[in-house]
């Protein structure tokens, strides 16, 4: 679509292994750059693929960041399509991914997307198509046809003087941790902090995610002796 170059950010979980470089096409390369952090590498748009639905929607394996914690801002309920998109600061030129993630995305409804996959419930999904090869073939279609049209992209203006909320099923144990990051206390789980502009939530949402893991870290990679183990736990 007229690209000089393409960068496909391998930084999933903060795990820098997701993708093989020797999968790539020329052209493309393999980089593990936080979303914050895109301007001072300028890139000048982000293309979004294979995204899911927020946690709380009945979509295939639906969640934000971490299995039971909801982000807000402005009150409004937000996906990881939402903070990375603002925390980038440049144009979200296409999204791809689940079907109820498209219907439940709020503030970006104008991006374009499409579709790949649709839920049912959330432990399973049906493609779009039955071939491989067309679903490529769609990909690269919508993929070249929304940079085409990048200079008439929807802006997505970043919150600014937000309230920024988070709330996890564990959040009464673990307050101390969400306070000395910076967080207010609201509720039993619930926690808010107030935004001057979208940057200022880089510690907040980190300190969140990690928050929001304490329940899973004892069954994380590298606490069981095999994979029999693992999957029994």
């Amino acid at each position: 679509g007229g690209a000089s170059e393409l960068v496909v950010l391998d930084n999933h979980g903060g795990n820098a292994v997701n993708v093989s470089a020797e999968s790539l096409p020329a052209g493309a390369r393999l980089e593990t750059w936080r979303d914050f952090d895109l301007l001072d590498h300028e890139v000048d748009a982000t293309f979004q693929v294979g995204y899911h639905a927020r946690g709380g929607v009945d979509g295939f394996l639906s969640h934000t960041y971490v299995p039971g914690l909801r982000l807000r801002a402005g009150g409004e309920l937000i996906s990881e399509s939402h903070t990375r998109a603002w925390a980038a600061g440049v144009p979200l030129l296409g999204i791809t991914g689940n079907d109820l993630h498209r219907e439940t995305l709020g503030a970006l409804s104008e991006t374009p997307f499409l579709v790949t996959q649709t839920s049912i419930g959330r432990g399973g999904m049906s493609p779009v198509w039955d071939e491989p090869h067309d679903g490529r073939t769609a990909l690269r279609e919508f993929a070249e046809r929304c940079l085409r049209d990048a200079a008439s992209a929807p802006t997505v203006p970043e919150p600014t003087d937000v309230t920024f909320e988070a709330s996890m099923p564990n959040g009464s144990e673990v307050a101390d941790q969400m306070l000395d990051a910076g967080w207010t206390r609201s509720g039993e789980v619930e926690y808010s902090a107030q935004l001057r502009i979208w940057r200022d939530a880089r510690e907040l949402l980190a300190a969140a995610m990690n928050a929001a893991l304490v329940p899973f870290l004892p069954y994380w990679l590298g606490a069981f002796e095999s994979a029999e183990e693992a999957a029994a736990a």
